[in-house]
């Protein structure tokens, strides 16, 4: 789906009920949508492009042996949340995304493996659930590492996380109804050499890159 690289208005819509006028709607629509659209905000890794391959390879072989059927992530969605910043209704506050900002320009490290050798469903209790890759604590020693800074950091101005100090790094592959019990598979590593800031549409699929830093910049 689309990725818009900077904060921006929704995309317009050609009536709304209500609206007789369609110039009108056209031009009043998208800042209502973006009164009203849920959003989130967290910190990520993006796998590279041959990673990306082989996690298509990898899903369809995981459908093929689980017989699942459900929608999958798009490739440009692919990712390892690192650190769920916020998530709410409307404009996310320009205070919470500069502060982010500042904590990601300043987080110092190196270009670190993400190995994903495991897989299970996560219990959600909704119809569809979220199949994912599972990167273990104890092929991840540098990734956990690099995750405890970001929260350490960003806990000390002031923003911490609304989910605690829970992280258990995992890429979503797609959503399915049936189940897959935890189980190792066969390890997928790549190395992460960018931190994003990403804001997600609730709904939309739809990630906005509000910042790139290079892993490492900082050191």
């Amino acid at each position: 789906m689309r990725e818009h690289h900077a904060p921006g208005s929704a995309p317009g819509q050609a009536a709304l009920p209500g609206f007789d006028n369609a110039d009108d709607a056209a031009t009043t629509a998208p800042d209502d949508v973006e009164r009203q659209q849920a959003r989130t905000l967290f910190f990520a890794l993006r796998p590279d492009a041959p990673t990306l391959e082989a996690l298509e390879a990898r899903r369809r072989s995981i459908r093929l042996e689980h017989r699942l059927g459900g929608s999958d992530i798009d490739a440009e969605r692919l990712h390892v949340t690192l650190y769920f910043v916020a998530g709410g209704v409307g404009a996310l506050p320009a205070a919470m995304v500069e502060g982010s900002r500042a904590v990601a320009s300043g987080i110092a490290g190196k270009p670190f493996d993400v190995v994903l050798d495991g897989l299970v469903t996560f219990a959600t209790g909704k119809e569809r659930e979220p199949l994912v890759l599972l990167a273990s604590e104890a092929a991840n020693p540098a990734l956990l590492l690099f995750q405890q800074r970001i929260a350490a950091a960003m806990t000390a101005v002031g923003l911490k996380s609304p989910l605690g100090r829970r992280f258990t790094p995992h890429l979503t592959l797609l959503y399915d109804a049936r189940r897959v019990a935890q189980q190792a598979t066969e390890p997928i590593r790549w190395t992460a050499r960018e931190l994003l800031l990403i804001e997600s549409l609730t709904g939309k699929q739809v990630h906005r890159v509000l910042g790139r830093w290079p892993v490492g910049a900082a050191a």
